[in-house]
């Protein structure tokens, strides 16, 4: 009885033991839940975003929601652009749109992606004004400064990646030739005055519905 009654014990225990592991196996085999607890803080040159650590998630996808300027400099309806991913729980952007962002966070493992969740912040507009349209461009992109009284500009164009694309002067309005780039996210650089303004401005080729 003694022998019996102890199999049954380590049989009994085994099969907990298998159970509970194919327990946590099948929750290791589902998409992570939404990130929570999002924050979203201004700076004078950057947005922080923070957020709480989800189990399960293997890194953060972190993308922008920004309102699109037509040909004529007007705000027209949204438009998502993916920043980067992370395996942190905090993200820094360092060249936010003007105006409000809106940002939207997804946990990711090898089972597939949270749904969304959305944080926004509103940066403010740059001093000296700069206009830069339409955004995001696919053959060109016009840059101009409120301020008429800049007589002229040297400006540098890169890749959100550090490459270099263009540098030039400029006077009054600048006409960028954008049919040649890659698509993707670009900063340019501009120096009134002595002081340096940086805009971010997206570059698609392909048709925006």
């Amino acid at each position: 009885m003694k022998k019996r009654s102890h199999f049954e014990t380590l049989l009994t225990t085994a099969l907990l033991s298998l159970l509970l592991m194919f327990v946590t196996s099948c929750n290791k085999k589902e998409p992570p839940t939404a990130p929570n607890s999002l924050s979203a803080v201004a700076y004078d040159d950057h947005i922080r975003l923070s957020w709480n650590r989800v189990p399960y998630a293997d890194y953060y996808r972190i993308s922008v929601v920004f309102l699109m300027k037509d040909s004529n400099n007007q705000f027209s309806r949204p438009y998502n652009v993916f920043l980067g991913e992370t395996t942190s729980t905090n993200y820094i952007d360092l060249y936010p749109f003007e105006g409000m962002n809106r940002y939207i966070i997804q946990a990711v493992n090898e089972f597939g992606s949270s749904s969304y969740s959305e944080v926004s912040c509103y940066y403010p507009e740059i001093t000296p004004r700069v206009y830069l349209y339409p955004n995001p461009a696919t053959d060109g992109a016009t840059v101009c400064f409120a301020d008429e009284s800049i007589p002229y500009c040297h400006f540098t164009v890169n890749s959100y990646q550090g490459q270099e694309v263009l540098d030039w002067n400029f006077s009054g309005n600048l006409y960028i030739d954008t049919s040649q780039f890659d698509e993707g996210i670009y900063l340019i650089h501009l120096y009134p005055n002595n002081n340096e303004v940086v805009k971010r401005f997206v570059v698609t080729h392909s048709p925006i519905e």
